[in-house]
């Protein structure tokens, strides 16, 4: 079969994970030591498993920065452990395991892999119901402003139906109370 005859047909889809500076990172990093020593739900969940909002919720402040610094929801993987490296240099009591610098390093970079890949998953599928309403709208909030690669390596702007008709039925609301 030619190649042309299996485009938009699957295949590959890996694509190159965006370069973040490691200064910015160990910054963002910094600011979020807290939640970092401890991820809650997401020290123990894998790529595969589904998406836990209550959990994602817990580390809305890390995901919301991590999107304001990378919209597309991913980091390359060696700037990430180059940073948590650093910040571990400068402040031990993180690692509060009984694993070495580079291992707990590895490990923290996997567990924010997996939130990242939770939280592209999720803009993909929609919305919670397992969140209540103020917590489903703050977290919106910040997945509509993550950008999600579809194709070719380029990336676009995805939304799904659910947060866009959320939104609506929210504006409408507040209009109506407004205008009561």
């Amino acid at each position: 079969m030619p190649a042309s005859a299996l485009q938009g047909r699957g295949g590959a889809r890996h694509f190159k994970k965006p370069y973040v500076e490691t200064g910015l990172l160990l910054k963002l990093l910094k600011k979020n030591e807290d939640l970092l020593q401890d991820l809650k739900g997401y020290e123990s969940l894998s790529r595969n498993s589904a998406v836990d909002p209550k959990a994602l919720h817990r580390c809305y402040p890390l995901v919301e920065d991590i999107v304001a610094l990378e919209p597309s929801a991913e980091v390359h993987p060696q700037p990430l452990r180059n940073a948590l490296l650093q910040l571990l240099a400068t402040n031990p009591k993180l690692n509060s395991t009984r694993f070495n610098g580079s291992v707990w390093t590895n490990m923290k970079a996997e567990r924010l892999n997996v939130l990242l890949s939770h939280v592209r998953k999720l803009v993909r599928s929609g919305g919670s119901s397992c969140l209540a309403g103020s917590e489903f709208e703050r977290l919106t909030e910040t997945l509509q402003k993550v950008v999600l690669r579809l194709g070719k390596g380029s990336p676009k702007k995805a939304v799904p139906e659910p947060f866009g008709k959320r939104q609506k039925q929210v504006a409408n609301a507040q209009k109506e109370k407004s205008s009561s």
